[in-house]
């Protein structure tokens, strides 16, 4: 009983945290943090400008401004969409940056402007003095498009960190390994190894120009090293590059016979373990 009711606790908790998390992201409280703004700004140059004494709290003022706000701000972020699917950023980020600041510019100044209309003459009955409208067009399309910047630059930092993503395929394809022979240190790529076996407690790489150099770490970091698609294990003493398999066959208890030979016409003959010869035939069969 006492584990069933910690259990419904910590789901209380989890649902409560998940619900805390959808009411603070960026998405929605930005919109109520720019209408609380956009109110308490606007007031408080009315108040200076007409000396007149601070405006008493209103949370009917503040609810309208929050939905001003919503109403400009997520217009911003609908033209916003709209550019991800017609133009999006990897299509070139000054031409979308250009396009996409204008456009939401030129929205949120109409968008002001007939919802302030709309509202002042259909619910207030009135309308805005000359330089009270321009102070207003001032502040809010300076702090929407501000808000609506913000989005826009954590959509970059998203599509830099996507092509940072998906570049990296190409950069682990130009690992290098680090081998020695005698008292020099040389750097050789992937494509140079014919095979690598373990021998007198060292391992030496095979390369393709028939030099045996010494590799200071083991057959396992090797490996990793080496792409999957041409290179194979078939051993605790052997990898070997698919490139220099001469022929094959079926050995006895399910092992497999393997010969391998480099371009100096060196030959081996390699056993394969019954528990890696299935391994080894779809890994043969992928080419």
């Amino acid at each position: 009983m006492d584990k069933r009711s910690a259990g419904y606790g910590e789901n209380a908790k989890a649902g409560i945290v998940t619900l805390l998390q959808k009411f603070f992201s960026w998405k929605w409280s930005s919109v109520v943090l720019l209408g609380i703004c956009l109110n308490f700004v606007i007031n408080l140059f009315l108040d200076f400008k007409y000396q007149r004494p601070p405006v008493s709290f209103s949370v009917e003022e503040y609810v309208n401004a929050i939905i001003g706000a919503a109403f400009l701000l997520e217009g911003s972020r609908v033209i916003s969409g709209l550019l991800d699917t017609r133009l999006p950023w990897s299509t070139g980020v000054k031409r979308r940056l250009l396009l996409q600041s204008v456009s939401q510019l030129l929205y949120i100044i109409f968008a002001l402007n007939i919802l302030l209309i709309g509202v002042t003459y259909i619910l207030y009955d009135g309308e805005f003095a000359s330089p009270d409208l321009l102070l207003i067009n001032i502040c809010t399309v300076t702090s929407v498009f501000f808000f609506a910047n913000v989005d826009t630059a954590m959509e970059l930092y998203r599509h830099s960190k996507h092509q940072r993503v998906t570049s990296e395929p190409l950069i682990i394809s130009e690992k290098t390994i680090a081998v020695t022979l005698g008292a020099t240190t040389y750097v050789i790529k992937p494509g140079d190894v014919c095979y690598a076996h373990h021998q007198g407690g060292s391992v030496i790489i095979k390369t393709t120009e028939g030099r045996n150099l010494v590799y200071d770490q083991s057959l396992t970091v090797l490996m990793n090293l080496l792409p999957s698609s041409d290179f194979f294990r078939i051993n605790r003493q052997y990898i070997i590059h698919r490139g220099i398999i001469r022929k094959y066959k079926s050995a006895d208890y399910g092992k497999i016979e393997v010969v391998v030979g480099n371009s100096n016409n060196e030959t081996l003959t390699l056993i394969i373990s019954r528990t890696k010869a299935s391994a080894f035939r779809k890994w043969l069969a992928a080419d």
